[in-house]
């Protein structure tokens, strides 16, 4: 069995290192490893025993001290059965435990959105909240706009919250929401504040409304110059003292409404936003 004083030894560290300087130390021969597998000649071994090295930080960490218990525990026949190690798993799952995370949450946003747009009722119209908003509960607002539309009997609302701190993992699963309502949902009017605007604005994501002066007053607009165009363009109007969100509890700095260039009810997304900045 591995001594501590060896595995301290196998580590290239002093008896007694803190688990900071123990789990840094391992970092850097992961890479090491990583880089020396990658570099050997096929048929080699690579120059760093990962084995070894595993072995001697779970002993230090505290998760590799065998007990008897452990010594005669039974493999895992299914992992046996598709050829997958077990303590290899269980040491990848260990140390890429935070990207594990993260995937997962990614994945239980991508699937929350798919299946709304499986099961729910198809809405009259889709409008899409992107940007630092703060919201508790939207059947309020779809009241409002079903009064001043009453045409519309069913309204599709949906989130991105972005509060622009990077870094943060609800931050990253907020990002991607952001990236699918974008590029495969069937939004059809936005509403931002002025970053995400501006930021998805000159990627192409909104129709200009420069035709649209006689209905919609464009001296609230906001213009933006997208891709090779020559000139700026109106491509949205600030709504943020709508009637509309009286009551509504949602709060923002700033909403500025955007017809999607994919929407799917464009006539109804063009009369909903003269009827909100009136």
């Amino acid at each position: 069995m591995l001594q501590t004083k060896d595995a301290y030894k196998i580590l290239g560290l002093k008896e007694g290192a803190s688990k900071d300087e123990i789990e840094k130390r391992y970092a850097i021969l992961f890479k090491k490893y990583k880089m020396s597998k990658s570099q050997a000649q096929e048929g080699d071994s690579p120059e760093i025993d990962f084995e070894e090295i595993t072995d001697a930080y779970n002993l230090l960490m505290g998760y590799g001290a065998k007990t008897s218990d452990e010594d005669s525990k039974k493999p895992n026949p299914l992992l046996q059965k598709v050829g997958i190690d077990e303590k290899k798993l269980e040491n990848f799952i260990h140390y890429y435990k935070f990207h594990v995370i993260i995937g997962m949450i990614v994945l239980i946003v991508f699937v929350a959105t798919l299946k709304s747009c499986l099961t729910r009722v198809d809405p009259d119209i889709n409008i899409a909240f992107v940007g630092d908003f703060y919201y508790n509960d939207i059947e309020p607002l779809e009241q409002k706009i079903k009064s001043i539309y009453p045409e519309i009997k069913e309204v599709g609302v949906d989130w991105a919250i972005l509060s622009g701190e990077p870094g943060g993992q609800q931050e990253y699963a907020m990002e991607m929401k952001a990236v699918i309502l974008f590029t495969a949902s069937d939004v059809d009017m936005f509403i931002l504040d002025k970053t995400s605007f501006e930021r998805f604005g000159r990627q192409g994501a909104f129709v200009s409304l420069d035709g649209m002066a006689g209905r919609i007053p464009l001296d609230k607009g906001f213009a933006l110059k997208v891709g090779d165009e020559g000139e700026e363009r109106v491509y949205g109007v600030d709504i943020s003292s709508s009637a509309v969100f009286e009551g509504s509890n949602i709060s923002g700095a700033e909403k500025i409404a955007a017809i999607s260039v994919k929407a799917k009810h464009y006539d109804r997304a063009v009369k909903l936003l003269e009827l909100l900045v009136k």
